[in-house]
């Protein structure tokens, strides 16, 4: 991605954002280390400027480098219940990963699954990243 001098933070800064919304979420630090590379991925994706974190809400704003479905950006909610996520796949047959983490991004950002397919692999392998904290 091409990257604006204006659109750049600070890698402290994204890292302390990223640490901040894992103590929201409760993440434990077992989990946080098997997930390492991801929290990595996390912070780069906010130095780029691609996913933002409203500090009051702790919701991830994803910029969508190619629109999906008229949409250009995507808002992930900071938690979901057992029961949303239940509730979500029970209508999903012959479940498999892809339609396991699309389903986790449906109930993360509200969108209905034709949007989801309608993501760029880019913009996909992002909302991938955020929906692989949530199981």
């Amino acid at each position: 991605m091409k990257q604006d001098a204006a659109n750049v933070i600070p890698k402290e800064l994204a890292e302390q954002e990223v640490q901040s919304w894992l103590d929201f979420r409760q993440v434990r630090r077992s989990k946080r280390k098997k997930q390492k590379d991801s929290i990595e991925e996390l912070v780069e994706l906010i130095e780029d400027g691609v996913i933002s974190l409203d500090s009051k809400t702790f919701e991830f704003k994803q910029t969508l480098l190619f629109s999906a479905a008229g949409k250009k950006e995507i808002i992930y909610k900071p938690t979901v219940t057992a029961g949303e996520i239940q509730r979500r796949l029970s209508g999903v047959d012959n479940m498999t990963g892809h339609k396991l983490v699309s389903s986790y991004v449906c109930e993360l950002t509200g969108l209905n699954s034709g949007v989801v397919l309608e993501m760029n692999s880019e913009d996909y392998s992002t909302a991938s990243i955020i929906a692989g904290f949530f199981y």
